[in-house]
C-alpha cells in the first residue's frame, strides 16, 4: 500500500513499482518510508484524504493494494464506506505496513493519524523498530 500527497502524474499498468517510478510521481525531495500503522489510523488517513472533496486538493489518497469505496456527499469524517486490504476488510485493531513519504508520516497535509505511527520500518527488511 502507498499513499501520496500529490495527484498522480501518470497512469501505470499493473506491475512492480520501482524507486524511479516513485520519484517520478513524488519529485519533492521527500524520503520514502515504511511505517506500521493501526487499521483505525489508516482509516482516518483515508478519511482525511477525502475530506476536501469535491474540491481538488493534493491530499487525495493514491493507494495500492487496497480497495476504497466512499461517498463524497456524506459528511467529512464519514465518507468511507468500505476499505479492503488484500481482499479482506480493514481490521481497525490490526497493524498494517504502509509505504508513504516522510512528509505525510509526520502528519503533513493533515495526515495526523499517520503521525500516530507505532513503528518505523526499514524498507529493505521486514523488521520494524518501535518509535520513541
Amino acid at each position: 500500500m502507498a499513499a501520496a500527497s500529490a495527484p498522480a502524474r501518470s497512469t501505470r499498468p499493473e506491475s512492480p513499482v520501482t524507486r524511479r517510478d516513485v520519484l517520478a510521481e513524488l519529485p519533492f525531495g521527500n524520503r520514502l518510508v515504511v511505517v506500521a500503522v493501526k487499521g483505525s489510523d489508516l482509516r482516518a488517513a483515508i478519511e482525511n484524504g477525502l475530506s476536501r472533496l469535491p474540491a481538488i486538493a493534493g491530499r487525495f489518497p493514491q493507494v495500492s493494494g487496497m480497495r476504497v469505496e466512499y461517498d463524497s456527499q456524506r459528511p467529512t469524517g464519514r465518507r468511507v464506506l468500505l476499505i479492503e486490504v488484500g481482499g479482506a476488510p480493514l481490521d481497525s485493531d490490526r497493524m498494517y505496513k504502509v509505504a508513504t513519504n516522510d512528509f505525510m508520516a509526520r502528519g503533513g497535509d493533515d495526515y495526523t493519524s499517520l503521525s500516530n505511527i507505532k513503528r518505523w520500518c526499514r524498507s529493505t527488511t521486514r523488521r520494524c523498530s518501535p518509535t520513541r
